[in-house]
Order: C-alpha cells, then sequence, then structure tokens
C-alpha cells in the first residue's frame, strides 16, 4: 500500500470510531407526585431524568435523587410538526405516551 492508501483508511478509521460521539443523549425532567407509566415500566411518585440517545430506540429511566437507573424503556423517534421551545412530557391520563425535547425536530413516543 502507498502512503496515500494508509492515510485515507486511517482517517476513515478514526471517523467511524468517533461514531458515538456524535450521538447526542437528550434528556428531560420528570417530577411526579403519583404513579405513572412510561411503556410498560410503572414509576412511583418522586424526580426522574429521561434520557434518549439520538439514533437508539430505548430511553432510560434514572432516579435525579441518587442516580440510579430504573428501567429502559423501548420507545420510537417521531418527527414534530414544530421544534418546541422547552422540552416536555406529554401525557395522557396516567401515561407517558410522547417526549418532545426543546429545539429538536424529532422527539421520543411509547406504545
Amino acid at each position: 500500500m502507498d502512503l496515500r492508501t494508509k492515510a485515507s483508511l486511517t482517517v476513515v478509521a478514526a471517523l467511524a470510531l468517533s461514531l458515538p460521539i456524535w450521538a447526542r443523549t437528550n434528556s428531560a425532567q420528570l417530577v411526579i407526585d403519583h404513579p405513572v407509566t412510561i411503556g410498560a415500566q410503572q414509576l412511583e411518585p418522586g424526580s426522574y431524568n429521561l434520557k434518549a440517545t439520538d439514533g437508539e430506540n430505548q430511553i432510560s429511566i434514572v432516579r435525579a435523587d441518587n442516580g440510579k437507573t430504573v428501567a429502559s424503556v423501548p420507545c420510537e423517534w417521531v418527527q414534530l410538526a414544530q421544534k418546541p421551545r422547552e422540552t416536555e412530557v406529554v401525557f395522557s391520563a396516567d401515561r407517558v405516551v410522547e417526549v418532545d425535547f426543546a429545539g429538536k425536530t424529532k422527539g421520543v413516543a411509547f406504545q
């Protein structure tokens, strides 16, 4: 191999290894005073952080008080009509149905 080919392969390998760095984690705070369901997971009253990484079809639910992950719930990314100004957790009765992240054109929805 000549020097140019080796340099090109090195650049391609470096870019491939840095792909996870480009994935961004979106988060939303959820504070509830009664039991709530996200997907199949029931949450007790308390403070939680919902974390979704771009390109992944799961959202992590983390207790805000101790940082422990309570669950990972399947989700799907949905296109929003417009970018919300603030992050919003959307409810239907006592069920979280969607999380829309501030300034993003996509949010996550739950079955």
